[in-house]
Parts: C-alpha cells; sequence; structure tokens
C-alpha cells in the first residue's frame, strides 16, 4: 500500500517580496543621489605658520554679574563680653583667677575664652581649663543660659 502523503499549505506572501524589492531600490536611488558633503581635508603637518587651533565647541557664557546689596546681608549681633571667677587645681597649687570670653547671639565665642590672659602662656593653660568647671556651675545657678551650652561642647585643648 502506498503511503498518504500529507500536504502542508504553504503559505503565500502576496506582495510582500514586490515590497522589500521597492524598498530596496527606493533605497539605493536615494542613497546614490544623496552625495556627501567634502569636509576640508585635515591638517596633519603643523608648524608655526599653518598652526590654526580648533574652535571652542562648549564655551559656556559668564555667569550674570550680582552685587550683593546691603538689604541681603544680616545685621550683626551685638557682642557682649563676661567675666567670671575659675579655679584649677595645679600639682602643687590651686590656681584661681578671673576669666573673660564674649558671647554672640546667646552663644559663647569659645575661641575668646579667656581672652584676658596671654595666649600661650601657663596661667592661659591653667584659665581655660578652669573655665569648663565655670561654666557648668553657671549652667547650675541659672545665671548664664549661654553656659549650659558651653558645659557639654567647650573644649579647653582648642
Amino acid at each position: 500500500m502506498a503511503a498518504a502523503r500529507t500536504v502542508v499549505p504553504q503559505r503565500t506572501w502576496g506582495n510582500a517580496p514586490r515590497l522589500v524589492f521597492l524598498v530596496l531600490i527606493g533605497w539605493l536611488l536615494g542613497a546614490s543621489a544623496a552625495e556627501p558633503v567634502e569636509s576640508p581635508p585635515r591638517q596633519t603637518a603643523f608648524d608655526d605658520n599653518n598652526y590654526r587651533p580648533r574652535e571652542i565647541v562648549n564655551r559656556l557664557p559668564p555667569p550674570p554679574v550680582t552685587t550683593a546689596t546691603r538689604s541681603t546681608r544680616r545685621p550683626t549681633a551685638k557682642s557682649v563680653t563676661r567675666s567670671a571667677k575659675w579655679s584649677w587645681q595645679s600639682r602643687q597649687t590651686v590656681e584661681r583667677g578671673t576669666f573673660q570670653w564674649r558671647e554672640r547671639d546667646g552663644r559663647i565665642d569659645y575661641a575668646s575664652v579667656c581672652m584676658n590672659e596671654k595666649t600661650g602662656s601657663l596661667r592661659y593653660r591653667e584659665c581655660r581649663k578652669g573655665a569648663k568647671p565655670a561654666f557648668a556651675r553657671l549652667c547650675k545657678s541659672g545665671r548664664n543660659p549661654a553656659a549650659c551650652h558651653a558645659q557639654n561642647n567647650y573644649s579647653p585643648l582648642r
């Protein structure tokens, strides 16, 4: 007996090959019709007479000039100089004295602590060491609220 053949219908594309052909022809004709733009020949030899630097391409304009006006500035805060007593136990003796500091906006300027002593002297160092417990005393007594901040943040070593 002869084997039965199965016939698979082939897909017909209809106009697809013709469409592909027309697109390909149009592309080829369009590409040949457009002639490439000729750029000037690239300079390969340089000397003092023929060197031309390239133009700057990515150039930003300078920022606009603005002048600061006095109305935008914050008014300067009033600076207050205060003083208090300090004491510090050194190896042999107890050092005592009065120290001064400057306050601005309710904050102590830590660099100005012991500004009445000569910077770098032994007395100045003892004064700065004694200032920390003095700030703690002032905070506990409630006489100076800025001293409470200095009690925690002031360092005599700075």
